[in-house]
């Protein structure tokens, strides 16, 4: 199974599982978008995927502020290196429709960056 596949079969965003309540609720349908079809996401995931933790931290309701070390260690071992980090991966990510394009034509690293 590829990981467009895998990421496809969480109903919802079952990849919570690995610290269980990782993510409210109400974020796991914004969050599978953004990693399937790189689709844009509210300012504090934005945030957090890009790598602006002050940022981050300032947005937080109070759920993601308690929840915040666990969603950044979640996002660091679970989803693709390409898909956060910095806003011009997490740019990159949205143009290039997340993983409903192959990996090699939306890598910064192919295109001599990172």
């Amino acid at each position: 199974m590829n990981l467009k596949d895998e990421y496809a079969t969480w109903q919802p965003f079952e990849a919570s599982h690995v610290v269980p309540g990782c993510f409210p609720e109400y974020m796991q349908a914004s969050i599978a978008a953004y990693l399937l079809d790189g689709a844009p996401m509210g300012d504090y995931l934005m945030a957090l995927f890009a790598g602006h933790q002050f940022e981050a931290v300032g947005r937080a309701d109070s759920s993601n502020f308690l929840l915040f070390a666990w969603q950044v260690k979640w996002i660091s071992q679970m989803t693709p290196m390409d898909s956060y980090g910095t806003l011009e991966k997490v740019v990159n990510w949205m143009n290039h429709h997340g993983l409903s394009t192959p990996a090699s034509s939306r890598s910064l690293t192919d295109q001599g960056v990172g």
